[in-house]
């Protein structure tokens, strides 16, 4: 399972992603902070390569992504990427590994 986010600002979602007990309150697919735009619960499994359209909503600058990985390290169970610029849709491209997120691209 993942969630996606989009943000008008990063701050709140790094802040989480990096703090004791911030991930899963990410993964809870909710609105923590008023910077959160919208956001989306996805069923995925481990090792799936996601591609999908994605309206940019007014104001949205940055997507983040929170992963369900049960995970003792420092892997990548997070990600941030800034949503260009061009028009009103965009493609998302998320590959995940077995135990992390390996790429996430946004076009």
């Amino acid at each position: 399972m993942l969630c996606l986010y989009q943000l008008e600002d990063p701050e709140s979602f790094t802040r989480l992603a990096q703090g004791s007990g911030g991930v899963p309150k990410l993964l809870e697919c909710g609105r923590f902070d008023a910077a959160v735009l919208n956001v989306r619960q996805v069923v995925v499994q481990p090792g799936q390569r996601l591609t999908e359209m994605r309206e940019r909503l007014p104001g949205a600058r940055y997507l983040g992504i929170a992963t369900g990985y049960y995970s003792t390290g420092r892997r990548n169970v997070t990600a941030l990427a800034a949503i260009p610029e061009t028009g009103g849709e965009s493609v998302l491209h998320i590959e995940l590994g077995a135990q992390e997120i390996r790429q996430v691209r946004v076009e």
